[in-house]
């Protein structure tokens, strides 16, 4: 629920917009879980002109133009189809003198008093926010988690003395949303990608690849590789060299 309201007993939920295809279930869950707190619910499935369009129609905007007259018209909202349809409103009610720009996101607009142009266009991309934290979240940092809430993840630790290119202890792992495949315990599966692990770490030290970075790669690559040979799909992989 919203947190700034609560739903009580015998309140009334009016849903008055259209259900967007392919949200059907998400909307029936969200009306059932209102109807579960006492709420009544009145959508189109009780009065199908309970509906409320928020955009105009095409006679209302030809309305709109015909008072205005405007010098510049500049369709918003919709896809590259809609705003192409709309941009020929005025031709069809006689306004020839009025220019409309087709615009889509990303377009600079400069506006001066006797002009409008289509200046300069600038890359953008799509802005996510964390909704606990309301911080900007890095395309990357989405990705990663929809990754890992996918695919799993393998956490790979080794304590290692890189002046002697030894491995101190015995690697760590730490396994997070995978289970071990074709009836395996999960005791051999962690033997396997520990195994796996310290390939990497060889592989490493016989390419001369010393560094801690250079290391963490080279068993991270191993690791995913054993990961694959196993599960058939490649998990998020974390390596950490913790020098000794």
């Amino acid at each position: 629920m919203i947190r700034s309201f609560s739903i009580c007993p015998g309140d009334l939920v009016i849903f008055s917009s259209r259900t967007i295809p392919g949200n059907e279930r998400i909307i029936q869950y969200m009306m059932s879980l209102l109807e579960r707190r006492g709420a009544r619910i009145f959508s189109a499935r009780n009065n199908p002109l309970i509906h409320v369009s928020g955009h105009g129609y095409r006679d209302e905007l030809k309305g709109l133009l015909s008072a205005l007259r405007p010098k510049y018209f500049v369709p918003v909202h919709g896809t590259f189809s809609h705003l192409t349809s709309n941009s020929l409103i005025p031709k069809e009610i006689g306004l020839d003198a009025t220019r409309t720009f087709v615009i889509e996101n990303g377009d600079v607009i400069d506006v001066e008093k006797d002009s409008v142009t289509i200046s300069d266009r600038i890359d953008i991309d799509n802005l996510f926010v964390d909704s606990e934290s309301y911080t900007l979240l890095p395309h990357e940092t989405l990705r990663e988690r929809l990754r890992i809430g996918e695919l799993g993840l393998v956490v790979v630790a080794l304590a290692c003395d890189l002046m002697e290119c030894e491995i101190m202890a015995k690697p760590q792992l730490s396994i997070h949303g995978l289970v071990p495949p074709n009836g395996r315990s999960m005791d051999d599966f962690e033997e396997e990608l520990l195994s796996a692990a310290k390939k990497g770490f060889k592989r490493a030290l016989a390419a001369n690849e010393k560094s801690a970075e250079e290391i963490e790669d080279s068993v991270r690559v191993e690791v995913r590789r054993m990961l694959f040979q196993l599960l058939r799909k490649k998990p998020v992989v974390i390596c950490q060299i913790l020098p000794v």
